[in-house]
């Protein structure tokens, strides 16, 4: 047996180890929530980021828009310039890895040489020369934009990389020491262990042959397999590995048929063509159905005045909605602000985009999109693009009928003593008409 002294110093080595291996445990355990908690904050903010990009590149086409003046939307892309300068900041506090902190320094280049592309895109503007102004913004700022949402993208992939890689080494050391010390445990629990008795051993060698014959019979009934079997058992089977779901593929919006619609609607001159044109921005956004709602002159309903993907049938039976009505559609006037409805199930969802211009919001639009695309920020971000011109259109024909209501048919005109404004309120009048 072991000296009592002996045996007390093996129990306090072992809490000794078991201690220093729970602090350093701890330690572990910190750490990977801290790389954990600097990455979610990482890709916070690059998400803050996209949204920003997004909206200034959506706040670039009033540059350029018909009847709008550039000014406040000068504003809104400076403030959007400057949060996303400030979220950069606050991602390079947060990232470890070098490619990522390279990805930023190619991002600051990105935001810089767009704030130089937007101060000529402006200087161009407010000298009414739009069309400079449009090829800056259409040509070189969304391609600046978009070389800057991939530096993001990039950011994002090495820190998230860098955060796996890290917390697998932390997890790795977490196995050791656990193993470490059980094996420690082990090694002491053995030491411990009282040792067997040498009258024991004598007495089992004077044993008579016909009892240790009995002895192994026993064994046999009880295994008659015999003892060379148990080393043949089969391993159990391990767990089947569990399978990786594949992760979805962001879809990028087409651009350049989001500019080539602003073209045309900053163009539209017969309410006649309007039809196609929704029909263009509802195949860009993917939507089956999309409606173009405007507010009356009190502000108190919202009245569907243009719509694709919706027979006649069902455009006469759509009523008004009331700008005090809880859903999203008078939400998104009320608060200027885009609005979503999720889809229920495997259906369809909807984004609802307030339609802006310099007075506030005068309508709205509803876009009848698939489930996975209603939270998808690039579609959001297209759907603020073609309502910010679409606004300057219905802004115009409100303009072009101050006394007619916009959801009158193409065949209504002003009293004949009012001939020479007829001619613009008819032109007015075939834009709700196109339903």
């Amino acid at each position: 047996m072991r000296s009592r002294p002996v045996r007390l110093a093996a129990i306090l080595l072992l809490a000794g180890a078991c201690a220093l291996a729970g602090l350093r445990l701890l330690s572990l355990d910190r750490e990977i929530a801290a790389r954990r908690d600097a990455t979610d904050a990482t890709e916070h903010l690059v998400r803050e980021m996209r949204v920003a990009l997004a909206n200034v590149r959506a706040d670039q086409i009033g540059y350029v828009a018909a009847g709008q003046e550039p000014g406040p939307w000068a504003e809104r892309v400076s403030a959007g310039l400057a949060g996303v300068a400030r979220d950069l900041a606050a991602v390079r506090a947060l990232v470890r890895e070098p490619a990522a902190l390279a990805a930023i320094d190619a991002s600051e280049g990105a935001i810089a040489s767009l704030s130089e592309l937007d101060a000529r895109a402006l200087e161009y503007a407010e000298a009414d020369e739009r069309l400079l102004a449009s090829d800056l913004i259409f040509a070189d700022g969304f391609g600046t934009v978009d070389r800057a949402l991939d530096e993001l993208e990039l950011v994002e992939a090495a820190e998230r990389s860098a955060e796996r890689n890290a917390t697998a080494a932390l997890q790795g050391e977490r196995l050791t020491i656990l193993a470490g010390v059980a094996l420690l445990a082990l090694a002491v629990a053995g030491w411990l262990a009282p040792l067997p008795k040498p009258a024991r051993a004598v007495a089992a060698l004077d044993t008579p042959l016909p009892q240790v014959h009995r002895a192994a019979d026993d064994i046999r009934e009880a295994d008659p397999a015999g003892g060379a079997t148990l080393g043949e058992r089969p391993l159990p089977a391990p767990p089947p590995s569990e399978a990786v779901e594949p992760g979805s593929v962001e879809r990028r919006v087409d651009l350049a048929g989001a500019a080539a619609v602003c073209g045309d609607l900053a163009r539209l001159a017969d309410g006649s063509e309007l039809p196609a044109l929704l029909g263009r921005a509802s195949a860009l956004l993917d939507a089956p159905g999309l409606v173009v709602w405007v507010a009356d002159d009190e502000r108190q309903e919202l009245t569907p005045v243009a719509a694709h993907g919706y027979g006649d049938t069902v455009m006469a039976h759509l009523a008004g909605i009331a700008v005090s009505a809880d859903n999203a559609t008078a939400a998104a006037f009320r608060e200027a602000r885009l609005q979503t409805v999720p889809a229920s199930g495997p259906g369809h969802g909807a984004i609802v985009a307030p339609l802006l211009t310099h007075s506030g919001c005068v309508g709205v639009v509803t876009a009848e999109v698939p489930g996975a695309r209603v939270d998808d920020e690039d579609t959001q971000a297209l759907a603020l693009i073609l309502t910010a011109q679409l606004a300057a259109v219905v802004a115009t024909a409100a303009a072009d009928q101050s006394d007619a209501s916009l959801q009158t048919s193409s065949g209504q005109g002003r009293a004949a003593d009012h001939e020479e404004s007829g001619a613009s309120s008819e032109r007015a009048a075939g834009y709700p008409a196109a339903r």
